[in-house]
């Protein structure tokens, strides 16, 4: 199963999730938007959630537009998240997705 976790809090349960998931096997990509962009900084205090959760498998992307309005640029985003944009997302739901989850 294909699941993709919209994160747009600053809350970093979900990633314990999309680690537990990807661990059984499920194929897991985490969005952080809005407030979630902020764990993309490599010094966030829960980055090291970030760091289990790529470690399990899931790919986690971030929102571009939610990095500039933060002013943290794409390129300075921790090791393993790929900087993304809104259209892209839309493309990930739509074409490579079976469950959908929004947090």
């Amino acid at each position: 199963m294909r699941t993709t976790v919209l994160l747009s809090a600053g809350d970093c349960w979900p990633l314990h999730l999309s680690a537990l998931l990807s661990q059984k096997g499920e194929e897991v990509t985490v969005v952080l938007l809005d407030r979630g962009a902020d764990l993309a900084r490599p010094a966030h205090p829960s980055n090291d959630r970030v760091a289990t959760a790529l470690a399990a498998g899931a790919a986690v992307l971030v929102d571009t537009d939610a990095l500039r309005r933060r002013g943290i640029p794409p390129t300075a985003v921790a090791d393993g998240i790929k900087p993304t944009d809104i259209p892209s997302v839309g493309d990930l739901l739509v074409d490579a997705t079976d469950k959908a989850v929004w947090l």
